[in-house]
């Protein structure tokens, strides 16, 4: 399989098994189906969030990276930002061969151009553009970011532009690649990495189901429902 479609089918699946967690913690949107409404308030100030957990993870590994951190340590949170930048394509209906190619009506040939993953690193190598090495990915998210046109403060509707949202979304990826390029980590390690961190997360997730929708583990849960109750 394709090495960065089988890391947006992981995310997908996981965030399926996040759904019931999501629910009882009163977070409806995460736990409605996928993609959201591009063109919604709500849905686009989730964007908003997911966009800024990405940004965070890429900071934290950056930290990581220069305080000389075991190496490992530094590959678990470069998965952590990509975790949440799949999740935001999730979120905002975009395939992962539309964050090859940077068009929605484009399909990306594993047959013709090989893994995509090894065609994004090989193409930011061999392109000069790609310069910088932490500031470039976010801020391309920003640019994306700012293609959101609906704010909570507002009483009108303002359609958003897709299009650049999603070029700026490719420029978002290619940049956290050329990170990857510029500090050592290769397709294969970062395919890696996230699955690494997947198993780590699924354990996590395992561990929720002992606590009840209070939070306290269930044994208590009886206990927590009758302090709730004015009866």
């Amino acid at each position: 399989m394709d090495r960065l479609a089988h890391i947006f089918e992981r995310q997908a699946a996981y965030l399926e098994s996040l759904k019931p967690i999501y629910a009882d913690n009163g977070f409806p949107l995460h736990a409605s189906d996928w993609p959201l409404n591009f063109q919604g308030k709500h849905e686009q100030e989730e964007f908003r969030l997911l966009a800024w957990r990405y940004t965070e993870e890429l900071v934290e590994a950056m930290e990581s990276f220069d305080d000389g951190s075991p190496r490992n340590g530094y590959h678990e949170e470069m998965a952590d930002a990509l975790h949440f930048l799949v999740e935001l394509c999730l979120a905002t209906g975009i395939t992962y061969s539309t964050l090859v190619t940077g068009i929605e009506s484009a399909k990306f040939k594993s047959e013709d151009d090989g893994d995509s993953l090894d065609f994004v690193f090989k193409r930011v190598k061999a392109d000069p553009i790609y310069s910088q090495r932490w500031f470039g990915s976010i801020r391309s998210l920003g640019l994306a970011m700012m293609n959101l046109r609906q704010r909570p403060w507002r009483r009108d509707n303002r359609e958003s532009n897709r299009a650049p949202f999603v070029l700026m979304m490719q420029a978002t990826f290619y940049g956290f690649v050329n990170v990857c390029t510029r500090t050592g980590i290769t397709a294969q390690e970062l395919h890696n990495a996230y699955f690494a961190k997947a198993k780590i997360n699924d354990q996590r997730t395992e561990s929720q189901k002992d606590y009840c929708e209070h939070g306290l583990p269930r044994q208590f849960c009886t206990a927590a429902k009758h302090k709730d109750d004015p009866k």
